[in-house]
């Protein structure tokens, strides 16, 4: 089915689904199928966490490994965050960044220098605004010290630094809502491995892109991906478009830290369903599941409005 079909084929379903109220019975899975998907999930899983502490895009091994290990402890669990949230604090028109760093004790468990980022990004997505992005940056500006980086580099090492938060609280709600137990994370390597790039222009072909009616982070392109990256560190070009080609996806924003974009697309790949499987997951009833993919839309946008989620 080709991607226009399939794309025709989802509104339908989407539609049909919002307006009617339509689904389908449950039908009984067998346990050996049910053992299959799980080691899938655990297997990407493993996956994923071994690459969140190791070298990335920009940052050395130790930097993502400390900053992955106090976003997937505090996920959930920081009292000092959810008590915050409760209060609804701070309000609104409060610098959060400073509020996040200064008015909240929170429970550490590293002494790096981004942890209160980190619990900000798991914990409070609904107060992340443009302030908190540029004091992130500016963090790193600090924590580097290398004047011959540029704007780009430094974004691109907050973006790296958010999408390893992000993955490390997919994984640990996923497991949350499957009942799965979270597994600890991997040790980082030893010794330490430095990042892949030294700067931005290393895999791309120009400076990053900002569209502020879309977002106030930069993105990368598609068309301005080196052409030996994705041969280097097999992306696949038809995935990576979810993140490249589209400004206005939510992909699209940890797409400037390609190499950690690309983790993520490929654990949205597993723990969504793969592009060419899509014929097979619309047919209901199916192997996988009973809900079909407009019926999976609506609850995924219930979900998400009820959360406030600002992806």
């Amino acid at each position: 089915m080709a991607r226009a079909g399939l794309l025709v084929k989802l509104l339908g379903d989407v539609l049909g689904n919002a307006l009617t109220g339509h689904y389908e019975k449950g039908k009984p899975t067998s346990e050996a199928r049910t053992a299959e998907r799980k080691k899938n999930c655990l297997d990407c899983i493993a996956k994923l966490l071994e690459a969140v502490v190791g070298p990335g895009d920009l940052l050395s091994s130790d930097v993502r490994a400390e900053f992955a290990a106090e976003a997937y402890a505090a996920w959930g669990s920081c009292k000092a965050c959810i008590a915050a949230k409760q209060a609804k604090l701070p309000q609104k028109g409060t610098d959060f960044a400073k509020y996040n760093e200064n008015e909240i004790e929170h429970d550490f468990t590293t002494s790096g220098p981004f942890r209160s980022f980190a619990h900000a990004i798991v914990n409070r997505q609904q107060k992340l605004d443009e302030g908190f992005f540029q004091a992130f940056v500016e963090r790193l500006k600090q924590f580097v010290g290398d004047p011959k980086l540029g704007d780009d580099d430094f974004q691109a090492m907050a973006i790296e630094l958010n999408t390893i938060a992000a993955l490390c609280a997919g994984v640990r709600a996923f497991c949350a809502a499957t009942g799965y137990e979270a597994p600890p994370l991997p040790a980082k390597p030893n010794p330490c491995k430095p990042g892949r790039f030294l700067r931005v222009s290393d895999y791309s072909t120009g400076p990053l892109q900002t569209n502020r009616a879309i977002a106030w982070v930069p993105t990368l392109p598609a068309s301005q991906l080196r052409k030996d990256v994705p041969q280097r560190f097999g992306i696949d070009a038809s995935m990576w478009a979810f993140a490249g080609a589209n400004p206005h996806g939510p992909t699209s924003k940890a797409s400037a830290a390609p190499l950690t974009c690309w983790e993520f697309l490929k654990f949205m790949d597993v723990m969504y369903v793969p592009f060419q499987d899509a014929p097979r997951f619309l047919k209901v009833p199916g192997k996988d599941r009973t809900l079909n993919r407009g019926q999976l839309e609506v609850a995924a946008a219930d979900y998400t409005s009820g959360k406030a989620c600002n992806f």
